[in-house]
C-alpha cells in the first residue's frame, strides 16, 4: 500500500470519527480539525521522486540505469556444537561396552541354546528306549 493511500484512510478515518462525535455531542481529546487539514497539507504535495530501491536499499542512478539487486542475506547461524571431544569419546566408549556386552549375551544365549538342544535329544533317546 502507498503512502498516499495510507494517508486518504486515515483522512477517511478523522473524518468518519469526526462526524460521530458531533452526532453523540462527545468530546475530543485532540485537534482533530488540525490533523486533517495537516494530512490534506501533505496529500496536495507532489509525489517524491525515490531515489532508493526498495528491496536492497541501494541508491538508483540516473535515467538508463539498470539497477539489479540481490535481497539481504539472511544472517549465517553458526554451527551448533552437539559434542564436546571429551563426551564424544565417553560416549563412544559407552558404545563399544554395549556392543561387547551384547556380544558376550548373544554367545552365552547360544551356548545355552545348544545345551538344551543336547537334553533334548537325551530326553528323546531315553523316551525311545523305554
Amino acid at each position: 500500500m502507498t503512502d498516499k493511500r495510507l494517508l486518504e484512510q486515515a483522512l477517511d478515518a478523522l473524518k468518519s470519527m469526526k462526524e460521530t462525535l458531533a452526532e453523540h455531542d462527545e468530546p475530543t481529546t485532540f485537534n482533530e480539525d488540525e490533523a486533517i487539514t495537516a494530512i490534506r497539507a501533505r496529500l496536495e504535495q507532489p509525489e517524491q521522486e525515490r531515489n532508493f530501491c526498495e528491496r536492497c536499499g541501494k541508491r538508483l542512478g540516473g535515467e538508463g540505469h539498470i539497477h539489479t539487486c540481490t535481497p539481504p542475506a539472511a544472517p549465517v547461524q553458526e554451527p551448533v556444537k552437539v559434542w564436546e571431544a571429551e563426551g564424544y569419546d565417553a560416549l563412544m566408549q559407552e558404545m563399544q561396552m554395549v556392543k561387547a556386552r551384547n556380544i558376550r549375551q548373544h554367545a552365552e544365549i547360544e551356548r545355552l541354546t545348544a545345551l538344551v538342544r543336547a537334553q533334548q535329544i537325551t530326553i528323546d533317546k531315553l523316551e525311545k528306549n523305554t
